[in-house]
């Protein structure tokens, strides 16, 4: 996919830290973690993404080459599952869940992993990444006519470093294979002699991912603490004008009470390409910003082990080129029973 809701995915990469500690695993043997559902609305502007197996969203028809897209909205189911077993003798923890920084991107990867906890160098962890609900996407986005959605499937490997040599700095790696399984991007161009039959190779989606990165937690007091990150993100695609990289910064809030708790994310990034787009004759590059907030009410109601959510995200992409703009804003509610 091109310049469009990878923003998302670096502002709500720290939204499950007050659900799950990831720098520690119980000492204690049996399971860990949190189930529950919710709903959201969420306004999506993209001339590529097209839903998923769950819900249908976008703009059939586009408003032209050179015109931003449509923005259209829905309300969106919202499972979380991050179910954990630990061993406790051998500091053992294996787990399954999805990924909310994921679920943005309408994207349910899944991961299924084991975390080791090795004395004082910290915790490492491999997981293999899937998809259950496949993202959807517009097979031709250029085509104005009736575009129509097809798979986006994802697949790979999660390597983790958490408390790297008992500091609070830690390390993430993602490699990732993507297939999009109707990839006709540019076809409906080459009838009107825009591009060549050659140059819609350069619009192929199917590739890798890799993704890298860093951060520390810092301690501000007992109840806050302050989370910096920087990633770094190759694109290794089939097509050249689809390879790039990109780079984003960002920095997350956590506030942490008894009964109530909060975190705000904010992020700055830029998203980069190798080739010119055959179609403009110029590159796609594009500032990513983003700002996302979540409350967590804890005990809602004297109900304990349960925990509501309340989320509202913005972000948007600002291409050099208007086709190409995207952006995502919108929250929802969840309710969520925690094991431990």
């Amino acid at each position: 996919m091109k310049a469009k809701l990878t923003v998302a995915v670096a502002a709500l990469a720290c939204q499950p830290l007050l659900a799950a500690d990831f720098l520690a695993i119980p000492k204690e043997s049996g399971w860990s973690g949190y189930a529950g559902a919710g709903m959201g609305y969420y306004e999506l502007q993209s001339n590529f993404v097209a839903g998923n197996g769950l819900r249908d969203l976008g703009d059939r028809n586009g408003d032209g080459l050179n015109a931003a897209p449509e923005t259209t909205g829905d309300w969106w189911p919202q499972p979380v599952v991050d179910l954990r077993y630990t061993f406790g003798d051998s500091g053992t923890q294996l787990f399954l869940g999805n990924l909310i920084q994921d679920q943005v991107r309408l994207d349910w990867t899944q991961q299924l992993g084991v975390r080791q906890r090795v004395g004082d160098w910290g915790i490492v962890g491999l997981s293999a990444l899937f998809s259950t609900v496949p993202t959807k996407v517009w097979d031709d986005p250029y085509n104005l006519g009736e575009r129509g959605r097809t798979d986006r499937d994802s697949r790979g490997v999660r390597l983790s470093w958490d408390g790297i040599a008992g500091s609070t700095v830690g390390a993430n790696y993602s490699f990732r294979k993507i297939d999009v399984d109707n990839d006709i991007a540019g076809d409906s161009l080459i009838l009107t002699s825009r591009i060549s039959d050659d140059e819609t190779q350069l619009l192929e989606r199917d590739g890798n991912n890799h993704y890298l990165e860093l951060y520390a937690r810092w301690q501000l007091s007992q109840r806050q603490q302050l989370i910096p990150a920087i990633s770094y993100n190759i694109r290794d695609r089939d097509g050249g004008a689809e390879k790039g990289d990109g780079k984003g910064f960002q920095v997350t809030y956590v506030f942490i009470s008894k009964a109530y708790s909060f975190t705000t994310t904010g992020y700055v990034g830029s998203r980069d390409y190798d080739q010119d787009n055959p179609v403009y004759d110029r590159k796609a590059d594009a500032d990513e910003y983003g700002i996302n907030a979540i409350g967590f009410w804890h005990n809602p109601l004297g109900f304990e082990n349960w925990e509501a959510r309340f989320s509202l995200t913005y972000v948007e992409s600002d291409s050099d080129i208007r086709f190409y703009d995207s952006s995502l804003y919108g929250g929802g509610i969840s309710l969520v029973y925690k094991l431990r």
